[in-house]
C-alpha cells in the first residue's frame, strides 16, 4: 500500500511546490553562463517550469503519465492474479521497471527472452518459473503483441486513403501548386 501511494503523493507534492520550483527554476535557467553551454538543458528546463506554472497542464501530464503506467505495468499484475498467483502489485510494477529498462540494453527489439527471463527470476519467490510463462504469454500479448496489432491496423486503413492523396499530387503541380 505505501508503494502505491507513493506516485499519488509524488503528484501532490509536486502540485503544491510547483510555484516556488517554477520560479526557482526560471531564475536557474536565465543564467547566460548555463544558457550557452547547456542551451538543449535549459530549454528542457524552461519548459519544465512552464508546466509548474500551469497547474492544468502539469496535473494532466501527472494524471495521464499514472494512468499509463498503471496500465502499462498492471497487465502482468492482473495476468499472474487471474493464474491465482499472488504477487503485490508494488512488486510486479518495481520487477518490470528495472527488468524492462536492463532488458532494453540487449539489442533484441522489446528485450524479448531477456525481459521474460528476467521476471521470471524477479519473480521467482512468488510464481514458480516454469508457471510464469503462461502469465508472461499473457502479458506480451497485453503490452506488446495487441498494441503492434491495433497499430498494423491504423497502418493498413491510413494506407488504404494514400492513394486518394497521390492521386491529387499531379493535378495541384499541373495547376501550379507544386514546388
Amino acid at each position: 500500500f505505501a508503494s502505491a501511494m507513493l506516485l499519488p503523493a509524488a503528484a501532490v507534492s509536486a502540485l503544491a511546490l510547483r510555484r516556488p520550483l517554477a520560479r526557482a527554476l526560471r531564475r536557474w535557467t536565465a543564467a547566460p553562463r548555463l544558457a550557452r553551454l547547456h542551451e538543449p538543458f535549459a530549454a528542457a528546463l524552461r519548459d519544465v517550469a512552464r508546466l509548474l506554472g500551469d497547474p492544468r497542464a502539469g496535473a494532466g501530464l501527472a494524471l495521464s503519465t499514472t494512468l499509463q503506467w498503471s496500465a502499462r505495468y498492471g497487465v502482468l499484475w492482473a495476468a499472474l492474479a487471474a493464474l491465482g498467483h499472488e504477487v503485490p502489485y508494488s512488486v510486479a510494477l518495481l520487477a518490470q521497471a528495472l527488468v524492462l529498462h536492463a532488458a532494453q540494453w540487449t539489442g533484441v527489439p522489446s528485450g524479448a527472452g531477456a525481459a521474460e527471463l528476467g521476471l521470471a527470476a524477479a519473480l521467482a519467490h512468488w510464481i514458480d518459473p516454469a508457471a510464469f510463462a503462461t502469465a508472461a504469454l499473457v502479458w506480451r500479448c497485453g503490452t506488446l503483441y495487441g498494441p503492434l496489432l491495433a497499430g498494423g491496423v491504423a497502418m493498413l486503413w491510413l494506407t488504404r486513403r494514400l492513394p486518394l492523396a497521390r492521386a491529387a499530387e499531379p493535378a495541384a503541380e499541373a495547376a501550379g501548386y507544386g514546388a
